[in-house]
């Protein structure tokens, strides 16, 4: 069992569970169920997480409990995320769902009170960041550059191609201008497709440029609360059978 303890504290999980196993076909140790369990869990493996988990009269209640409401926050199954347990992490992943979304809402104070003081300033800023709008507006990116060729992609900070809209819709309009106060309709008309394409694709490309921000900051968001998660365990209680 020793062995099989010093395989799970180097994460060789999959060997660690081979070895509890073979130990388990000799003697009965409910505590070798929720050490199998959780390196099911560690593994990802969340199915057979849950069905050996599930066993009856297994030991640290609140740790089993606490994987269950884990697996169902990393499946998006909030409404599953129960407290029933002492200890249990449901308190704390209620309150991380609340910020991807999910329909209960917290004030900042409610929403602290169930973490350690250590992580309040960096739950501060998630709170702070979701209670705050910083979304860009389609809408008005399309009409700003309607308005001024580039100007919506300077709105969704995209500078360089702001530049590029700007100056390319400007020098075929002036060419288109310049050709037909010197006779040469031809070309003049050429130039004028040419500056109505890029004209209504700088307006498109604004608006297709805030829907992409707003994907990109509402990714990055939720990449900082399942690090933050995860570099917390998902408030899971440690056992420690590392010694």
């Amino acid at each position: 069992m020793k062995f099989g303890d010093q395989l799970y504290c180097e994460k060789d999980y999959l060997r660690a569970i081979d070895e509890y196993n073979g130990y388990l076909n000799f003697f009965s140790n409910e505590t070798l169920f929720v050490k199998i369990g959780l390196a099911y869990y560690e593994m990802k493996h969340f199915e057979q997480a849950c069905q050996i988990l599930s066993k009856e009269n297994l030991p640290f209640k609140n740790v089993n409990a606490s994987v269950f409401n884990a697996i169902n926050f990393q499946k998006e199954k909030y409404a599953d995320i129960n407290q029933k347990s002492v200890g249990d992490n449901g308190s704390e992943l209620l309150r991380i769902a609340s910020l991807k979304g999910y329909e209960k809402y917290y004030d900042k104070n409610e929403f602290l009170s169930p973490f350690n003081e250590s992580l309040h300033p960096e739950l501060e800023k998630l709170f702070d960041y979701k209670n705050e709008d910083h979304q860009k507006s389609p809408f008005l990116s399309g009409a700003l550059s309607a308005v001024i060729p580039g100007a919506g992609k300077f709105y969704t900070g995209e500078i360089s191609d702001g530049i590029t809209a700007l100056l390319l819709t400007g020098i075929l309009s002036y060419l288109a201008y310049d050709n037909f106060d010197a006779g040469h309709n031809t070309r003049a008309w050429i130039f004028t497709g040419l500056a109505a394409y890029f004209y209504a694709g700088n307006i498109y490309g604004s608006i297709v440029s805030a829907e992409k921000y707003n994907v990109r900051i509402k990714n990055d968001f939720e990449m900082s609360i399942n690090l933050f998660l995860e570099e917390n365990n998902y408030f899971i209680p440690h056992i420690n059978f590392c010694k």
